[in-house]
């Protein structure tokens, strides 16, 4: 007997809603039946309340106790949040105070799955991320901790969507890592498909991607099978993938020779590259979703969201660092180092070679010569903004002030995010110092993956705001 359970949601009461998760699932659920290869299939999508989907599981494996389990199959696409050695599935009605009674506990999950004995438990968990500490935030935690799990079961597959400080993205259709899962399906010439065919598939999809890093952690032969593959399961494919095999292959035989030429590489290579006007809509577009966001923690009580767009670099903290990266690294981007002419003074000696020490002393004076300094860095090109500063700013005199900085880097094609989270020193009642210790982390894009950017900012924003919860919670709570 195999069967499958297939969470996906879409609907969030306190975070951002995740329409491609719903997706993900009715594609997966709709794959499993056309295969025929399941016994049962239990799916909950869009909008998943705790109370009711842990209900729901309880019965499920009571039900399934005492029976020959060859397979469970758990496919999970939403938010997720590793906290304190625990992997959290974000369900609709989540709440940070209450994240046990509202969340699905991994741990929890696998003491039902081990109550009723499967032969082989397969694990894929296409998370985003949702402004807390992600299952992404720390991969040798993340892979000791599932790596562990891994020994509980006799045969296990574990395929996670992206690993450290990495981002899982979706458009409005497919999860990105859901929609090469359903490839590696789709692609596969062969009668039957191993789980270790998808994951080839998959580790080569994302091979050249900065972004988004699948890992799996296995602890099987790599002889399992997922599915068989049938003319029924590839129109269900087509349905959900838009650039098929078969697409592919009618492109090529219509004008093999005209679509392999270096010219049609060219124009294929071009349709990557943005105007000035794209980048300025594309930055607007940011600014807009920043200028909309709004607190969506109970820190909305203690503190208020501002923000400033800035032209001038010069005043950008700790730019000069952004300049060291740019001197080191090989790049097309329309920024340059931004130096600073300074003085200093040095002890010139002037020696008679044929004079005494003392006449040879007396002909030293003080000279004043200059070097560069590094200060920053410039982008020379016409744009609404170069830097922005987020401000966390609080409602009460025993808070303190934090921001989240955000810059980049563009040029024809690209765009390099820089981001970094801070506080601020007081200098007296009124005035306030950005403080310097901070790191900058960078994330890149293409200028065209609209999408993906802000899905990025949004997410930045929600990661900074949890950051901020953490830091007040561990102050305040621990205090007596």
């Amino acid at each position: 007997m195999r069967i499958g359970i297939l969470i996906g949601i879409s609907e969030y009461e306190n975070y951002n809603n995740l329409p491609g998760c719903e997706n993900d699932i009715n594609a997966l659920s709709e794959v499993l039946n056309t295969s025929k290869e399941f016994d049962e299939i239990k799916v909950f999508s869009k909008n998943v309340k705790s109370n009711i989907v842990k209900s729901e599981l309880s019965k499920l494996f009571e039900d399934w106790k005492n029976q020959s389990i060859e397979e469970l199959f758990f496919y999970f696409s939403g938010h997720g949040s590793f906290l304190s050695n625990e992997f959290y599935y974000i369900l609709s009605d989540f709440d940070e105070s209450q994240k046990r009674q509202t969340s699905l506990q991994n741990s929890e999950i696998d003491n039902m799955i081990k109550s009723i004995k499967p032969k082989m438990v397969t694990k894929v968990i296409d998370a985003c991320q949702s402004g807390v500490s992600y299952i992404k935030g720390n991969s040798n935690i993340v892979e000791k901790y599932y790596s562990k799990t891994a020994d509980s079961f006799d045969k296990c597959y574990f395929l996670h969507s992206s690993m450290t400080s990495q981002y899982s993205y979706q458009n409005d259709k497919l999860s990105d890592f859901t929609k090469s899962f359903l490839k590696a399906i789709n692609r596969s010439d062969k009668p039957s498909i191993r789980y270790k065919d998808i994951i080839d598939f998959i580790s080569d999809e994302f091979e050249k991607s900065t972004d988004q890093t699948p890992f799996f952690i296995t602890q099987a032969d790599h002889t399992e099978r997922f599915l068989d593959t049938s003319p029924e399961l590839q129109n269900v494919l087509a349905k959900y993938i838009i650039e098929s095999v078969k697409e592919i292959e009618k492109i090529n035989e219509e004008d093999p020779v005209k679509y392999n030429s270096y010219i049609d590489k060219i124009k294929k290579e071009a349709e990557v590259y943005s105007t000035q006007e794209d980048v300025s809509i594309l930055l607007e577009q940011v600014k807009e979703l920043i200028e909309e966001s709004e607190l969506k923690t109970e820190i909305n009580e203690l503190y208020e969201f501002k923000f400033t767009f800035e032209h001038n670099l010069r005043y950008l903290p700790k730019g000069f660092l952004i300049a060291r990266w740019l001197e080191d690294n090989p790049n097309d981007f329309f920024a340059k180092p931004d130096y600073e002419q300074t003085s200093y003074q040095e002890e010139e000696t002037r020696a008679n070679p044929f004079g005494s020490i003392a006449s040879m002393m007396r002909g030293n004076k003080i000279v004043t010569k200059y070097r560069n300094d590094l200060k920053g860095f410039e982008q020379p090109i016409d744009i609404p903004y170069k830097y922005v500063t987020i401000d966390f700013k609080p409602l009460f005199p025993n808070l303190k002030q934090h921001a989240l900085l955000l810059t980049f880097l563009i040029s024809k094609k690209d765009i390099k995010f820089f981001y970094a989270f801070t506080g601020y020193s007081e200098t007296d009642w009124s005035r306030k110092e950005i403080i310097t210790n901070f790191k900058w982390s960078s994330s890149d894009f293409q200028i065209k993956q609209t999408e993906k950017i802000l899905e990025f900012i949004k997410n930045k924003i929600s990661e900074t705001e949890n950051k901020l919860v953490e830091i007040i919670k561990e102050k305040f709570e621990h205090e007596k």
